[in-house]
């Protein structure tokens, strides 16, 4: 799990509350890209992203929800 996340479990964020941060992070990179910002770049951050959403899933215990393949 990265630092940024462990500090904001730390911080006392609700899981909810991450996992919809990571959401609207991850819809708006594929607003970017629908609007033609595409690059090496966004796939990096979207692939960050994901494994931000998966450490908080199994550091919640549950699932990693729907996996993107970028």
């Amino acid at each position: 799990m990265g630092r940024v996340l462990k500090g904001k479990i730390a911080g006392g964020l609700a899981y909810g509350s991450l996992m919809a941060d990571i959401d609207r992070r991850t819809a708006g990179s594929m607003k970017a890209t629908e609007d033609g910002f595409y690059g090496r770049v966004m796939k990096d951050r979207m692939r960050d992203l994901q494994a931000e959403k998966d450490a908080l899933g199994a550091e919640a215990g549950g699932g990693t929800g729907a996996e993107l393949d970028v």
